[in-house]
């Protein structure tokens, strides 16, 4: 019985530290903000007749944020890798029943 107990809490534990987080809308507010300004002070710039190549631009910046913002939350292979040949060495230095 305090096997088993110990195991779910195991794979509990270890199932929790497996997910990565994923962005949220407060996240993104930055890259909108980005987004903005880069339109404004390129149609300030360019005037309002170069508003296609500004809106472009606008959007490549927002995009490259939203990018770099998803990568943030991207997990660690490595780190995932290590943590699971620890627990596998763990695992295989158990006493065998």
């Amino acid at each position: 019985m305090k096997k088993s107990l110990i195991v779910i809490v195991f794979v509990f534990l270890s199932s929790i530290l497996f997910v990565s987080a994923s962005p949220t809308n407060y996240d993104f507010i930055k890259c909108n903000k980005i987004s903005m300004a880069l339109l404004e002070h390129c149609l300030q710039e360019r005037g309002i007749f170069s508003n296609d190549f500004c809106w472009e631009d606008s959007k490549k910046g927002y995009k490259t944020c939203r990018t770099n913002v998803m990568k943030s939350y991207s997990p660690d292979k490595d780190r995932e890798k290590a943590m699971r040949m620890r627990e596998e060495k763990r695992k295989s230095d158990l006493p065998r029943e």
